[in-house]
């Protein structure tokens, strides 16, 4: 072991600081300083280029707009709740719109995207719904443009593209709408959502 280290302007054999170092229990660092490797971590921070901005809540929705039949036949019943609230989360991948709904309420919300990558995207929304009396409805209206094929693939899922030029602003976003059931009681209701990316 010919291995010199050199502190301080001295000249030291690399047994003798690997010595001190296993008595004062540094024994995994002699193993580097013989070796002559320097090791160490950077952190690294992997976010979605899929985003989403708050709920805004609706007074009335255009007939005609792309909907699905069932929110066409009922379009002029949508009004925006006396009092609700749409938040998002910090990473700005999910959010909550709450309002107060009574029986036989139809109410509707824009969710604003963004796709900050310079590709389409493939994306999938899920909803979170309190109770089955709730039914909630999800599209892109004829003037956005940048979102398309939007598929409802589950009872509260469904998947869409978002084209590379999604911006928050005047039409890049869906359309959600909910609506209440009979048997649904009268009160505070909370929505929670999530968006993600997915391959295909």
């Amino acid at each position: 072991m010919n291995k010199k280290v050199r502190i301080l302007g001295k000249t030291f054999p690399a047994w003798l600081l690997v010595g001190a170092m296993v008595a004062s229990g540094a024994g995994a660092a002699a193993g580097t300083v013989l070796a002559g490797k320097v090791t160490g971590e950077i952190p690294v921070a992997v976010s979605q280029s899929l985003l989403t901005e708050a709920p805004i809540w609706l007074t009335s929705l255009p007939a005609n707009d792309n909907q699905p039949q069932q929110v066409n036949t009922h379009v002029a019943w949508v009004h925006k709740p006396n009092r609700s609230i749409g938040v998002v989360s910090d990473d700005n991948t999910g959010f909550q719109a709450a309002a107060e709904l009574a029986v036989g309420d139809w109410a509707a919300f824009h969710l604003p995207l963004k796709n900050a990558s310079s590709n389409d995207l493939v994306a999938e929304l899920t909803l979170r719904v309190p109770c089955r009396c709730l039914d909630v409805e999800v599209y892109n209206a004829t003037s956005c443009t940048n979102i398309t094929d939007v598929v409802r693939v589950g009872r509260n899922t469904w998947k869409f593209k978002v084209l590379s030029d999604a911006e928050y602003g005047a039409t890049d976003w869906l359309t959600v709408v909910i609506s209440t059931d009979d048997n649904c009681r009268p009160g505070y209701y909370t929505i929670s959502g999530k968006i993600q990316q997915i391959e295909y």
